[in-house]
């Protein structure tokens, strides 16, 4: 469960706070950025995911880019990133 999230709101397609006054954005919003970036993740050598928050897309681009790529996700706040650590 993410930081601040009721377990009764997990599945809806909201952003959810997760802490440091930040959300990870809706579900949905994860689905479409993805949709739109299939092509270029599949053949990627490098990915930057710039506001990694939870560390959730950056995970999803990792899975869908080449074994070979390099995946970084970076965020302004420490504690963010140490959190997206933690989580992948």
């Amino acid at each position: 469960m993410l930081i601040g999230e009721s377990s009764g709101s997990a599945y809806a397609d909201t952003p959810k706070p997760i802490g440091w006054n930040t959300t990870i954005s809706a579900p949905g919003m994860h689905a479409e950025t993805l949709k739109h970036l299939i092509e270029k993740l599949t053949t990627a050598k490098c990915i930057l995911d710039i506001g990694t928050g939870s560390g959730f897309m950056t995970a999803c681009m990792a899975q869908l880019a080449p074994d070979s790529a390099v995946v970084y996700g970076v965020d302004h706040i420490k504690e963010i990133n140490d959190f997206a650590r933690r989580n992948i």
